[in-house]
């Protein structure tokens, strides 16, 4: 359905690594969470509200029934930002967003061109493993290169719209604590058959652990649903700055 409210929340800021922008991040996720954060407890969905409605405040008052959260509400937030600061999988992740090196404006004729000559663009999950690489700073000639665009492009938005999963426990460590990862198996996470996920304990006063979810490859039948929705975000973003709406 239709949101009630405008996001403030930032991508590039969450996965920028820097502690200000990230804390500006989590604090606009908390403010208009939204579809964007959720946090769950033993399970259990506690925040947002089923309107995608919440605010530090409120996180806090939802926090404070678990005294043995070291540092409370304050402390779990700032766990939390340093753990994104700190974590390498999220500059995985970015650096899949960023194979997207001309955004579908320049993508999708490309995408047509390959149409027309009747050839088949391999999905993701077949073809030669795309790697990151500097932005050519021209559009594609050969096909070869052609059909590598429309899927590096792919890789993007596969990477753009996939979720983070977060598990985090209080272990007595100290708040100020760091350690290198280490395997736990008191962690009720499992990948696989009976093997137990990477774990980073005495961090911040938590163990935690991170996977990343939905990434399935976005197929190829897509593009023209990208092309669509950039066309229609501009022509939004249009009529609001010719109806001065915009701040």
């Amino acid at each position: 359905g239709k949101l009630d409210s405008v996001s403030k929340y930032s991508p590039p800021a969450l996965f920028s690594r820097e502690p200000k922008k990230v804390q500006c991040a989590i604090d606009d996720l908390l403010e208009t969470p939204q579809n964007n954060f959720r946090l769950f407890v033993d399970g259990k969905m506690m925040f947002p509200d089923s309107k995608g409605h919440g605010s530090k405040e409120q996180l806090k008052r939802i926090l404070s029934e678990y005294p043995e959260i070291p540092g409370g509400a304050d402390g779990f937030i700032n766990a939390l930002i340093n753990l994104l600061v700190y974590e390498p999988l999220l500059d995985r992740i970015r650096t899949a967003q960023e194979f997207d090196e001309a955004d579908i404006e320049a993508v999708w004729p490309v995408y047509q061109e390959i149409a027309r000559r009747g050839e088949k663009i391999l999905p993701l999950a077949e073809g030669d493993t795309l790697y990151p690489r500097k932005p050519h700073r021209t559009l594609p000639k050969t096909p070869e290169e052609q059909h590598e665009l429309v899927r590096r492009f792919l890789v993007s938005c596969t990477a753009k719209d996939c979720s983070v999963m977060i598990v985090i426990q209080p272990d007595g460590s100290p708040s100020n604590s760091r350690k290198t990862r280490e395997k736990l198996t008191d962690l009720p996470i499992k990948v696989g058959k009976d093997v137990p996920r990477t774990v980073v304990s005495e961090f911040d006063g938590f163990s935690y652990s991170v996977a990343i979810v939905d990434l399935d490859p976005k197929p190829l039948e897509k593009m023209e649903h990208y092309y669509k929705l950039d066309k229609e975000i501009a022509e939004y973003y249009s009529k609001l700055e010719s109806t001065k709406s915009l701040r």
